[in-house]
């Protein structure tokens, strides 16, 4: 796995964030999930099937709310379609949320994905930085709700050169809910 100076620092920018939220006094922890809408952009004959993220986000509260956060997801891949594999993808980063007086907010987000093989499928990948926006409504106390673009652009290489995929595009519409402690 080659680490650029960009890709070095975004790693460094969401550990130092998660060991700065851990002393705030407004600090949340929050867990969920994301219904995952891909863009399906990879290849005419290639997809990926829409599938769930699991996510954690931890952080600080208030006017403006710094966070780390960290997710799983696992789409499937399928060639003429017939899943071939799985996309194992894990992510960190850091976040920026916004809110209004109303329970309306808005946040960005930028990280660092990292993909392994999947089964069925022989697929190299080298990982790479992700960003997102969105918008979300804080239901509760506890409860939240949030819809978010993302875009991610994987560089995978098929090693036995069939079903060759190449520059996956990760790209999704997410719609989620969490649970905030």
């Amino acid at each position: 796995m080659k680490f650029t100076k960009l890709k070095k620092t975004v790693l460094a920018t969401a550990l130092v964030m998660a060991a700065t939220t851990a002393t705030a006094a407004d600090n949340f922890i929050e867990v969920g999930a994301d219904a995952m809408l891909y863009n399906n952009d990879f290849k005419e004959e290639t997809s990926l099937d829409s599938g769930w993220a699991l996510n954690a986000r931890w952080g600080t509260l208030g006017n403006t709310g710094l966070y780390a956060w960290g997710s799983y997801e696992q789409p499937d891949v399928k060639y003429s379609r017939e899943q071939i594999s799985r996309i194992k993808t894990w992510g960190v980063g850091g976040g920026l949320r916004v809110p209004f007086d109303n329970g309306v907010y808005v946040f960005t987000e930028l990280g660092y994905y990292f993909p392994s093989d999947g089964k069925g499928i022989d697929i190299n990948y080298d990982g790479d930085i992700g960003g997102s926006i969105g918008a979300g409504y804080d239901i509760n106390d506890n409860w939240t709700v949030s819809a978010k673009y993302r875009i991610l652009k994987l560089d995978a290489q098929n090693e036995a050169g069939a079903n060759a995929v190449s520059n996956a595009d990760m790209s999704a519409v997410a719609i989620g809910v969490s649970y905030r402690f």
